[in-house]
């Protein structure tokens, strides 16, 4: 006789999107759906089955280290001219967690500080990539912004 035991507890789903607000502005609220899903003990009589998994996006891993970074990538052309803007991309996101491409959705007005956001982007930010139902990596996408300000 096989006995198949199911525990039922709360599981946090990440929101589907996630966007950073440029640092002049505040930071929208956070918010994680609180579901109930089961999830299969093994019992003696066999291994169980894997644990649904659910669809989520690309989410940034380690990101106040990488952001530091993004910002300190400030073009010295940029600080010569006394150049300063906030830059909005949205990055596209492999599915291994890296940046494979990054467009500008919201220009500095400065094309120098638009290239430098890209690159430092692409350069030193990382992710847990974005995952479909079946719990497969999968390429996503990523929007954020950087404020260059003078010292």
């Amino acid at each position: 006789m096989q006995v198949s035991i199911m525990v039922f507890g709360l599981v946090a789903a990440p929101a589907l999107a996630v966007v950073s607000a440029p640092a002049a502005a505040h930071a929208p609220a956070q918010s994680a759906a609180v579901t109930e899903a089961a999830v299969p003990i093994q019992s003696e009589a066999g291994p169980a089955a894997e644990a649904p998994s659910f669809p989520r996006a690309a989410q940034p891993r380690d990101k106040v280290m990488w952001m530091k970074r993004v910002a300190g990538a400030y073009p010295s052309a940029a600080l010569a001219n006394e150049l300063e803007g906030t830059v909005g991309v949205q990055l596209t996101v492999s599915a291994t967690g890296r940046p494979s491409a990054c467009s500008v959705t919201q220009s500095s007005g400065e094309a120098v500080l638009d290239e430098a956001a890209c690159k430092a982007f692409r350069r030193y930010a990382r992710f847990d990539p974005a995952l479909d139902e079946s719990g497969k990596a999968i390429v996503g996408r990523w929007n954020g912004s950087v404020a260059y300000r003078l010292p």
